[in-house]
């Protein structure tokens, strides 16, 4: 049932109130000794969920960014007793989801003390569908991966777009019923980070799978693969498109649908789902902020489309992540 929320009725300041009050009840728990891990933690499952409501509310208010995040200040200090949720607002590469933000998510280690309200907070964003969602990304890029190589002999050829340290890959040697098979795999890794490159091409060198890298950004990388008349059977873009405005999206669509893949070739790329409810903490709390995609928002990214082409579209099991295959005929 649709329930539809008049402006004046959310009480703006009312909300910034109980979210900064919230803040300041985390402060003092974070604080208070406890010796109960599973007490510990449903505190703060209790508070962080309490206080997500209250940013919402004042969110659909009207409250701008920096009122937020002014009266959630005592919550962004006290999760920075966690390691992870410290990365997220730090973001030590110089960039939101970095590689080894996303080596952290898919390792799933509680880096917390355990003693430690940190330690709480961790485990329930480890534990999250935001972050079961790019585990299950990495699997199902790793499937399409060893599905290409069963359905045929021949050599096949990848690009991996913001390839990060490639844990797709490395998920190979659970995915592949024939682990000689990834011999003949030739990829193109992309990343403008050089220390996910390096972190790839490593991984690939141990297994055998022969790599090529272009540290610059996606556009650049794409455009130098056009020029050179590259073609692949697959290109992989999973967790990219989060971060890709409209006009770039549909760009890069486009340069792989009618250029870069080879015939039968497909382009797979997940986005964050519209609708996410760990949004707010995200954006709030984590200072993780991602573009957000319905099905509808994703079809837009294929425009015109050659009637050629076949777009299939599913949701990963966390219902997060929308997975999108674009595949010429």
């Amino acid at each position: 049932m649709a329930t539809i929320i008049a402006r004046n009725a959310l009480g703006l300041p009312d909300a910034l109130q109980e979210a900064a009050r919230i803040s300041e009840e985390m402060l003092h728990c974070a604080g208070s000794p406890c010796d109960d891990p599973e007490y510990r933690y449903s505190q703060y499952v209790s508070l962080v969920h309490a206080l997500i409501a209250s940013l919402r509310r004042a969110e659909l208010a009207g409250a701008t960014p920096e009122a937020l995040r002014a009266a959630s200040l005592e919550a962004r200090l006290v999760h920075r007793l966690s390691p992870l949720c410290e990365r997220l607002q730090d973001w030590p590469r110089g960039y939101a989801g970095d590689f080894e933000t996303v080596e952290y998510l898919c390792d799933g280690i509680n880096q917390a003390s355990v003693d430690s309200f940190g330690h709480a907070i961790e485990a329930y964003a480890l534990r999250s569908a935001a972050a079961q969602q790019h585990r299950n990304k990495v699997q199902e890029q790793a499937a399409m991966v060893a599905r290409r190589l069963e359905a045929t002999t021949r050599p096949i050829r990848v690009l991996s777009i913001g390839c990060g340290g490639s844990r797709d890959l490395l998920a190979l040697r659970r995915h592949c019923a024939d682990p000689s098979a990834m011999a003949r795999l030739s990829v193109v890794l992309n990343d403008a980070d050089e220390g996910a490159l390096a972190l790839s091409a490593q991984r690939l060198g141990d297994m055998g799978i022969a790599a090529r890298t272009l540290p610059m950004n996606v556009l650049a990388g794409v455009r130098l693969l056009v020029r050179e008349r590259e073609r692949f059977d697959l290109v992989l873009a999973g967790g990219l498109f989060d971060y890709l405005d409209d006009r770039t999206a549909a760009v890069l669509v486009r340069m792989c649908g009618t250029t870069l893949l080879g015939r039968g070739g497909s382009l797979f790329f997940t986005n964050i789902a519209a609708g996410n409810p760990y949004r707010t903490w995200m954006d709030h709390i984590a200072s993780w902020r991602l573009i957000h995609r319905s099905e509808d928002d994703i079809r837009a990214l294929v425009p015109d489309a050659p009637t050629a082409w076949q777009t299939s579209m599913a949701r990963d099991v966390s219902g997060l992540a929308i997975l999108t295959t674009v595949t010429a005929a």
